[in-house]
């Protein structure tokens, strides 16, 4: 008596179907995607290196979101050998996509999906992925003089494109005539840009209502801009921090992804509310200036986030107090 073969593991599959694509091409697109399946959309490969993008609903059946998944592969005697360590991510930019995915283009002609770097001088090279929108004839990543094109522009206008120099690079979009009509920059090195003036804040406190508690530290002026640099003491119970439509969206976001377990459900749950607090700080002066939030950033640990919040216009020579919110909780900072 002989019992059922046990189904292959779900990133097993998937780079099965990968090495197939990749010695007999793109298979043809389902008429619907259903949760808990997958589909190649691009490749690129070299002699011995090869990369392939999926799209896929989430891996769990309960799933409706569409996603991106990458696998790397190696030849090894002649075969493609995929490795089930697949990177994805939750973002889908293709035109008119299975299941009614939205047309992500708007006016761009041209949009990188992500890119990753080569772990070793051994290991396969940097790939960059992402879209072409319909009427691009061609689509090209350029480093200086060189110019690498995809070798197929898979469905939806989706690209891959394996590049073995480390130096920037752009990517950009064609017309049938040649002429650009898009183009989209890779990472830069930019040297660290140094402000005007730093004043320091000393004793400059609030408590917030959840227990909470928020202290600047020291402003940063710029020519165009300035940052404010700010600490603040998350209490345990971090829902306490958002208002009811901001926890909904929380909800929403929790509930639109899966997870290994129900603790890095909640880990992750916990770190979507202390950054959604913490993008929410406001500031004006005793000029009546209202100033725009333009970026933030920092660092979260245990209980505590140091975070740099940056804003626009730049502070006026004019201006002698600034007046920073956070809900309730308000701090003033004298400049002079």
């Amino acid at each position: 008596m002989t019992t059922p073969e046990e189904p292959l593991p779900y990133f097993v599959r998937m780079a099965n179907m990968g090495a197939h694509a990749l010695d007999y091409g793109l298979p043809e697109l389902p008429e619907k995607l259903a949760a808990g399946t997958f589909i190649p959309v691009a490749y690129w490969k070299s002699a011995n290196h090869a990369s392939v993008m999926f799209l896929s609903h989430s891996p769990s059946t309960m799933g409706s979101e569409l996603q991106i998944w990458h696998g790397n592969y190696g030849r090894i005697d002649g075969e493609w050998i995929g490795d089930p360590r697949m990177s994805g991510a939750p973002c889908w930019f293709g035109p008119g996509g299975l299941s009614g995915s939205p047309d992500g283009f708007g006016r761009r002609k041209v949009i990188l999906g992500g890119w990753s770097n080569s772990d070793t001088a051994e290991g396969p090279p940097a790939i960059v992925w992402g879209w072409q929108s319909p009427d691009v004839s061609q689509v090209s990543l350029v480093q200086g003089d060189h110019r690498v094109l995809p070798q197929v522009i898979g469905h939806f206008g989706a690209w891959v494109i394996g590049i073995e120099q480390a130096e920037p690079w752009t990517v950009e979009a064609r017309d049938s005539s040649g002429e650009l009509m898009g183009s989209e920059d890779g990472p830069r090195r930019h040297e660290a840009e140094v402000p005007l003036e730093v004043i320091p804040v000393s004793l400059v406190e609030a408590t917030h209502f959840s227990g909470g508690r928020m202290r600047v530290l020291a402003i940063e002026r710029y020519e165009t801009k300035f940052a404010v640099k700010w600490e603040f003491s998350f209490p345990e119970d971090t829902a306490s921090l958002l208002s009811a439509g901001d926890e909904a969206e929380v909800q929403d976001r929790v509930r639109s992804r899966s997870y290994k377990n129900a603790a890095e459900r909640d880990k992750r749950q916990v770190e979507w509310r202390r950054l959604g607090f913490l993008r929410r700080l406001t500031v004006t002066d005793d000029l009546g200036t209202e100033y725009e939030h333009v970026g933030g950033g920092g660092g979260v640990s245990a209980f505590v986030a140091n975070w740099r919040s940056t804003f626009t216009p730049a502070i006026s020579g004019a201006t002698s107090s600034l007046t920073i919110r956070h809900g309730e909780m308000v701090v003033q900072v004298p400049l002079s």
